[in-house]
C-alpha cells in the first residue's frame, strides 16, 4: 500500500501526471478495501490515496474530476481529527488547503470566475496550524507560511483585499524567516507573496512607493528563480514587472523606469513557456496588460530615441545601425560590453544641439537566456540517453554549433559548463555557456527538440 502510494508520488514529481493517475487510483481501490477490515488502521491511508489522486488530477489537466477524491479525504480527516487532534488536525489542514485549490481551478477553468467556497476552507486551514505553531513553532511554521500564501491568494481572487491585506502582512515576514536559509521553495513563495501583496495594494489604492517595494523585491526573487526553472517562475515574474511598469508609470520622473520594467516584461511574454501550475488565460492576460500599457507609455514618450537590439549583438559588443531623428541618416556604432535593456549609449554631436542618448533594449532569444555574464541554454533529453551517454550538438551566439559529450551515468539536471562562450566583459574576457540538462519522457523525441533548438539560435532571433 504505502508502495504505491509512493510510487504514485514520484511519478507525479518527475513530470509525468498522467501516468501517476491510474497508481494514485489504485492506491485508492486498495486502501479503500483495507479500510473496511480496519477502519481504525487504514482510514488514513485511504485519505492520504484521496488526496493524493486529487493531487494527480489536478495537474494532469482533470480540473473538473479533482475535487471530488479530495472532499472525501476532508470529510474522512475531519472525523478522524475529532476524535485524535494531535495526530490528524496537521494533516487535516494540508487537506483542506489542497481542496481549495482544487475548487479554485475547477471554478476558474469552468468559467473563469474563482471559487467562493475556497476562501473558508482554506482560512480553516490557516486557523489549525496558526494553533499547531503556537505549540510547535519549528514544526508547523513552514506549512503555516504556505497556507498563509496560499489563503491571500483565494481571498485577493475573491476581492477580499483588506482581508488579503491582513493575512499578506501576517505570511511574508515568516516566509522572509523560512527563506533565509536559503531554500528554493521558501524563496519562491516569499516571492510570490510579494508580488500578491503589490497586487493587493495596487487595488486598494496605496502609495506607489509602497507598490513598488513590494515589486522590486519580488522581481528581484522571481528573476532569479526563473534562471533556474522558467516554467514555474518566469510568469509570476512578467506579472510583476508588469506591476513595476504600470505604477512607475504614473510617478514623476517614472516612465524609464516603467519602460525597462515593460521591456523585460513583453521580452517574457514574446516567449511564453506555459508551466503546469499556471492557468491556461494567464499569458494572454499578460499580453493584453502588456500591450495596453505599451500604448499608455508610447503616446507619452516624446522624442526620445528608443533602439531594439539582439542578444547576440548585446552580448558579443556588436555594431548597429542608429536612425537619426528628423535627418533619417543611419549612423554605426559599437555597443559596449554587457550593455543591458534600459541603458543608454551617448551619440555624441548626433542630435543638435548637442549628442543623442539612445536606450537600449535588448529583444530575448527563444533558446539562449542571459545570467550575468554567462550564457544559459537547456538542451533536452531523456533519461535513457543520459543513462547510454551521448554526443549533442549545442548552438552559440555566434559560429557553428559545439559538440559537446556527455558521459553514460551523468545524473539528470546536470549543468555543464564552456567556458569564454557567454558575453563578453569589459576587460576583454568572456562569460561561460551553460548548459542544463532537461530530462523529457521517454516517449518524446528529444533528437528532434535539439534539432529544432539549432535551428532557432544562429544569430540571434
Amino acid at each position: 500500500m504505502t508502495a504505491l502510494i509512493t510510487h504514485s508520488e514520484v511519478t507525479a514529481l518527475l513530470g509525468y501526471p498522467a501516468r501517476a493517475v491510474p497508481l494514485a487510483e489504485e492506491a485508492v481501490a486498495v486502501s479503500r478495501d483495507l479500510a473496511r477490515g480496519n477502519p481504525w488502521a487504514h482510514e488514513i491511508q485511504l485519505a492520504i490515496s484521496l488526496d493524493l489522486l486529487g493531487t494527480t488530477l489536478h495537474y494532469s489537466g482533470r480540473t473538473d474530476d479533482a475535487p471530488a477524491p479530495t472532499l472525501e479525504a476532508v470529510e474522512i480527516t475531519r472525523r478522524l481529527a475529532a476524535s485524535r487532534p494531535s495526530a490528524y488536525e496537521k494533516v487535516l489542514a494540508g487537506m483542506l488547503d489542497n481542496l481549495a485549490a482544487r475548487l479554485d481551478m475547477q471554478s476558474l477553468n469552468r468559467d473563469g470566475t474563482p471559487a467562493a467556497e475556497a476562501v473558508p476552507l482554506a482560512a480553516e486551514a490557516a486557523g489549525i496550524l496558526r494553533r499547531l505553531a503556537a505549540a510547535n513553532p519549528e514544526g508547523t511554521e513552514p506549512d503555516l507560511a504556505r497556507v498563509l500564501g496560499n489563503l491571500a491568494v483565494r481571498q485577493l481572487e475573491n476581492g477580499c483585499l483588506d482581508d488579503a491585506l491582513k493575512t499578506a502582512r501576517e505570511g511574508i515576514p515568516l516566509q522572509r524567516r523560512l527563506a533565509e536559509g536559503n531554500l528554493t521553495e521558501f524563496r519562491a513563495l516569499l516571492g510570490m507573496s510579494l508580488s500578491n501583496l503589490a497586487l493587493i495594494l495596487e487595488g486598494l489604492d496605496a502609495a506607489a512607493e509602497e507598490i513598488l517595494a513590494a515589486a522590486d523585491e519580488a522581481a528581484g526573487l522571481l528573476r532569479e528563480l526563473a534562471v533556474g526553472n522558467p516554467q514555474e517562475h518566469e510568469a509570476y515574474l512578467a506579472r510583476t514587472l508588469l506591476i513595476v511598469a504600470g505604477t512607475a508609470a504614473r510617478l514623476p520622473g517614472g516612465h524609464s523606469r516603467a519602460r525597462r520594467a515593460l521591456s523585460e516584461a513583453a521580452g517574457i511574454i514574446e516567449l511564453a513557456r506555459p508551466g503546469r501550475t499556471q492557468a491556461a488565460g494567464l499569458w494572454d492576460d499578460l499580453r493584453d496588460m502588456a500591450a495596453e500599457l505599451q500604448e499608455h507609455l508610447s503616446s507619452e514618450s516624446g522624442t526620445e530615441l528608443l533602439l531594439t537590439v539582439s542578444l547576440a549583438q548585446a552580448a558579443l559588443c556588436g555594431v548597429v545601425a542608429v536612425t537619426l531623428p528628423g535627418t533619417g541618416q543611419a549612423v554605426r556604432c559599437r555597443l559596449p560590453a554587457g550593455i543591458r535593456s534600459g541603458q543608454r549609449i551617448r551619440l555624441r554631436g548626433q542630435q543638435a544641439p548637442g549628442d543623442l542618448d539612445v536606450e537600449i533594449t535588448v529583444r530575448p532569444h527563444p533558446v539562449f537566456r542571459r545570467d550575468g555574464h554567462h550564457i544559459r541554454i537547456s538542451a533536452p533529453v531523456t533519461m535513457t540517453e543520459l543513462a547510454d551517454g551521448l554526443v549533442i550538438r549545442v548552438p552559440l551566439l555566434e559560429g557553428p554549433a559545439l559538440a559537446v559529450r556527455i558521459a553514460p551515468g551523468t545524473p539528470p539536471h546536470r549543468l555543464l559548463r564552456v567556458p569564454g562562450r557567454g558575453c563578453r566583459r569589459a576587460d576583454g574576457t568572456a562569460g561561460d555557456l551553460l548548459i542544463s540538462l532537461d530530462v523529457a519522457p521517454d516517449d518524446i523525441d528529444a533528437a528532434a527538440l535539439r534539432s529544432a533548438m539549432l535551428t532557432s539560435a544562429p544569430g540571434g532571433p
